[in-house]
């Protein structure tokens, strides 16, 4: 935030405005796009089966344990060292996301029904 206001300083509060919002324009496309890959990913990751209860599990999981605390780990974050850790933090469960993806086996053109 520190950033962006001084940035609106130098810019002007409509240009400092437009520019994320343009690049939302382009991001948010591309992000969704993304998300229809992590769905089938980790759908194809479970036995058949299991594929339906183990995708739910994987999908609600991960909000449960990763995305309700987030809040409050950011506020404290900001309260403790201030708001430039919360791009820390950011950046380290973008690094737990990239780790986890070099170690997950590859599920493209798996038959899924030999999936074990």
């Amino acid at each position: 935030m520190i950033g962006g206001g001084a940035w609106s300083d130098r810019a002007g509060r409509r240009v400092a405005m437009l520019v994320p919002s343009v690049a939302l324009l382009v991001w948010a496309p591309v992000f969704f796009w993304l998300v229809g890959a992590e769905a089938a990913w980790i759908t194809e990751l479970f036995p058949t089966r299991y594929r339906y209860a183990g995708s739910s599990l994987v999908f609600q999981g991960s909000s449960i344990v990763a995305g309700a605390p987030a809040p409050f780990i950011a506020v404290w974050l900001v309260d403790r060292f201030g708001a430039g850790a919360v791009i820390g933090y950011l950046v380290a469960t973008m690094l737990v996301t990239a780790v986890a993806l070099a170690f997950g086996r590859e599920t493209r053109g798996t038959d899924l029904d030999a999936v074990r």
